[in-house]
């Protein structure tokens, strides 16, 4: 089982927000506070709440039996009346993605920005770069897709893994792209404004 949601925080409003941050763990709480960009306690709040949801509607249960807090690494874990699940948080731009499961799961979005040839030397493999192209402005729109699609994907592994950023270029995602990693799947969404990959565990 793999669901995932991605979600506009220009849709969640103030009150969901102010109920948001009150039910919150005091951890939990205390990592919102360190942000000092209102629009990042918006993007964190958000997804704690559609997180919430979205197990609520998996369970059964209502909203306020789910618990969301960290581990001690930073990566986020969810629980029901005990029972931990595994989870997925990332923000982006405008965006928040989420995802549950009942194994090991990743999700990571990024809005469409700009890249350069610098950022796909750094944290491309080989066989990535080979993906996604030499870089040239004249790809513009091509070039930036395929680049997240693995730049997310890189991301959304070791999210699974819960190694942190600095193995970014250790990890050759050509295997999830092609749909030949076995015994892990994968979702990639690609709209005008974000590119989103789910890797999970089969």
């Amino acid at each position: 089982m793999m669901k995932f949601e991605i979600f506009d925080i220009r849709d969640f409003t103030e009150k969901e927000y102010i109920f948001t941050c009150e039910s919150m763990s005091e951890s939990r709480k205390n990592r919102l506070e360190r942000y000092k960009n209102s629009d990042d306690k918006l993007r964190m709040a958000s997804a704690e709440s559609r997180l919430k949801k979205l197990i609520a509607e998996l369970s059964g249960e209502k909203t306020e039996n789910v618990k969301v807090d960290n581990l001690p690494s930073g990566k986020p874990f969810a629980k029901v009346f005990g029972k931990k699940l595994n989870v997925s948080i990332s923000h982006s731009g405008n965006f928040v993605a989420v995802a549950v499961a009942d194994s090991d799961i990743g999700i990571d979005i990024e809005t469409r920005e700009s890249i350069s040839k610098a950022l796909i030397d750094r944290a491309l493999c080989d066989d990535e770069k080979a993906y996604v192209g030499e870089f040239s402005h004249k790809r513009g729109k091509e070039q930036r897709t395929k680049f997240l699609r693995v730049w997310t994907a890189k991301e959304a592994y070791l999210k699974l893994t819960g190694e942190g950023l600095s193995m970014l270029h250790k990890v050759n995602t050509m295997p999830f792209i092609e749909n030949s990693a076995h015994g892990y799947e994968i979702f990639c969404e690609v709209t005008d404004d974000y590119v989103c990959t789910v890797i999970g565990k089969k």
